[in-house]
């Protein structure tokens, strides 16, 4: 998580955030880029200049994103919505690996969000350090909204948990699966 996201969520969260606990991660930024430059290092985002960057910028990330997303069958039926935060490396020369989540929703849509991260492979331009590209961290969250709904209470969402196992193994749930893998083949053309 990059230094600008853990700032923003503790000031959002409502948390006091001091300078003193800045200053430390700041001091280690920048003498990660004084240091001799590794070819085989991942570095966090937060520290290239230029950052890692889809093709086209973020606004063509989000048509991407939007264009490529199959809501769950589940998680429509339930509107279930939520933040499901994507986590892989980006290698100077294009390719991605290591991808995972880092924070979860749950019922379908970690699943998704990673398949739709994975489309997006050799679409990202590396971050730079020092003008070299390197192997970089990158943080992608990936937002579900189902109707109106951003989000749901935790305690929803683990009532959600429990009754999406038991619609794992029903009748129901191999239907909805091949709905669903349609609609992603059909996207994919």
């Amino acid at each position: 998580m990059s230094i600008r996201f853990r700032f923003f969520t503790a000031l959002l969260a409502g948390t006091a955030l001091t300078v003193a606990s800045v200053v430390p991660a700041l001091a280690q930024k920048k003498a990660l880029v004084k240091e001799e430059i590794s070819l085989t290092k991942t570095y966090p985002e937060d520290i290239t200049d230029p950052l890692p960057e889809f093709a086209g910028g973020a606004e063509a990330l989000r048509l991407f994103l939007a264009s490529h997303v199959v809501v769950p069958p589940f998680a429509l039926t339930n509107l279930l919505a939520g933040a499901v935060d994507i986590e892989f490396v980006l290698h100077p020369d294009g390719r991605m690996d290591s991808i995972r989540v880092s924070n979860g929703a749950c019922c379908g849509l970690d699943e998704e969000a990673m398949r739709v991260a994975a489309l997006t492979a050799g679409k990202w331009t590396p971050g730079k350090l020092n003008g070299t590209p390197v192997k970089t961290r990158v943080d992608l969250p990936i937002v579900f909204r189902v109707g109106n709904k951003n989000s749901r209470s935790v305690a929803y969402m683990e009532e959600m948990k429990k009754k999406h196992v038991t619609y794992q193994t029903s009748p129901e749930y191999q239907k909805d699966q091949q709905t669903y893998q349609e609609q992603v083949a059909k996207k994919a053309q």
